[in-house]
């Protein structure tokens, strides 16, 4: 039977036709089945970042260096500093997501050249915006409005739009909550 699998105390009699090879073949094939049956356990339902862990929780952080390590909540000043800056991950996929998201960021800054937008003026500031209509990236300006998001404004149209040429799909990241 099937469910005898799953029983704790089952233990599958040896094929005695299996070589080596079937038996790698087969315990790398299980291997990738708990692999993706942890990541469907360990992915919330819906966002968990950065809510606080019971303690001897397991959660993840991005570290400076760009890389995810996996901790556990102690309720210590280092959980604590890392809660108050919104580096608290539940999943290792939530974590790396956000590191990919801040290097898309990274490179916009990059791409916008420098350019400090002032607002005390209506000269034209370029921004990058995604339509949802026609399912694509464009470039719009404004004189005087301001959003609130993390990513630069350009000089010139032309700028944002080679941020957009640039970056391309990277982009879409942006857009994951």
């Amino acid at each position: 039977m099937m469910i005898k699998k799953y029983l704790t105390n089952y233990k599958p009699q040896k094929d005695k036709d299996m070589n080596k090879k079937d038996a790698l073949q087969r315990l790398d094939a299980i291997e990738k089945e708990q692999q993706e049956l942890r990541e469907i356990i360990e992915t919330p339902d819906k966002p968990t970042h950065n809510r606080e862990p019971k303690i001897d929780e397991v959660y993840y952080y991005n570290n400076g260096d760009g890389e995810v390590y996996r901790v556990v909540w102690g309720d210590d000043a280092f959980d604590k500093a890392s809660l108050a800056i919104g580096n608290v991950y539940r999943t290792r996929k939530e974590a790396e997501r956000e590191v990919k998201r801040r290097k898309v960021i990274t490179k916009l800054w990059d791409l916008s050249e420098g350019f400090v937008p002032s607002w005390s003026d209506k000269d034209r500031k370029h921004s990058i915006y995604y339509d949802h209509y026609y399912s694509r990236w464009g470039a719009a300006w404004c004189g005087c409005c301001q959003g609130l998001f993390n990513v630069p404004y350009f000089a010139t149209k032309a700028a944002a739009q080679r941020a957009i040429a640039t970056l391309g799909d990277e982009l879409n990241i942006l857009l994951e909550e």
